[in-house]
């Protein structure tokens, strides 16, 4: 029930939907992370090599194809240093894959040093790093959520509603979760919040934060959201669907439109 709502919601994310239009990254590397991180749960609840192969691939393939996707490995790798005692007749493998993976990830390290070394020095002028944003607080992580829940082009009126129907959907799932102590709630949880974060943290020492490079943290949020909504009755569901819909489309009309919030005929 929790993966159907997720899908629903994913299915009609505006901000999704977006970036499934560009010829670009985004919606491979939405897929490619959703597999790893599904991979990894497989792996430490049934052992089985065939699963740490995956895992491997998939996270390797996402690395190279986007490179912020080193954070959802990061939050992969803490989560199981914080479980390590219960998982810990699978720590020999789980070590080798992550040898295995950084051999495989050394041309792509090299080149990541290099090329932030340069970014650092002169991203302004070459990459179009957005030192625009200017100083980077945490009204940047209410936006990313705002744009997770809502998309980019919609005002104050639908976006207000959108995020605060998400965000309490997200706490009743994380409170409904907790009572029920499943080790997984929290590879996915981490999955969701380690990207964000560690976003955040370079973006004090140098201008980096961009809601793009965090989308996929995206997926793990409609998880969440569709986990509180999956523990509510029933004659509440479908309301609250419709809901989330309805803002949603505003949303999308405005996109299709090509309408950004600052003209007066966005919804």
């Amino acid at each position: 029930k929790t993966g159907l709502l997720a899908a629903f919601i994913l299915a009609i994310s505006p901000m999704h939907i977006y970036y499934s239009r560009e010829v670009r990254m985004y919606s491979m590397v939405a897929l490619t992370v959703l597999l790893a991180v599904y991979y990894f749960i497989k792996a430490l609840r049934y052992g089985k090599l065939r699963f740490w192969f995956a895992y491997l691939v998939f996270n390797l393939v996402s690395i190279y194809v986007h490179s912020m996707t080193i954070f959802i490995l990061l939050a992969e790798v803490i989560f199981f240093l914080i479980y390590c005692k219960k998982y810990r007749n699978l720590f020999k493998r789980w070590l080798l894959v992550h040898v295995i993976l950084f051999l495989f990830l050394i041309p792509w390290l090299i080149n990541v040093i290099s090329l932030s070394r340069f970014i650092f020095m002169n991203g302004e002028k070459y990459f179009g790093i957005p030192n625009w944003a200017g100083q980077v607080t945490y009204k940047n992580i209410f936006y990313t959520l705002k744009n997770f829940s809502a998309g980019y082009n919609v005002t104050g009126v639908v976006y207000i509603p959108a995020t605060l129907i998400f965000l309490i959907l997200l706490t009743w799932g994380i409170i409904k979760k907790q009572k029920e102590e499943r080790q997984e709630f929290w590879a996915v949880f981490f999955c969701f919040l380690i990207p964000i974060v560690s976003m955040f943290l370079i973006s004090k020492i140098k201008v980096w934060y961009v809601d793009r490079y965090v989308l996929p943290s995206a997926l793990f949020y409609y998880l969440l959201v569709a986990l509180g909504l999956s523990k509510l009755r029933n004659k509440y569901v479908i309301p609250i669907l419709c809901s989330i819909a309805i803002l949603s489309g505003c949303g999308i009309i405005n996109y299709y439109r090509d309408i950004l919030p600052d003209r007066k005929t966005c919804v």
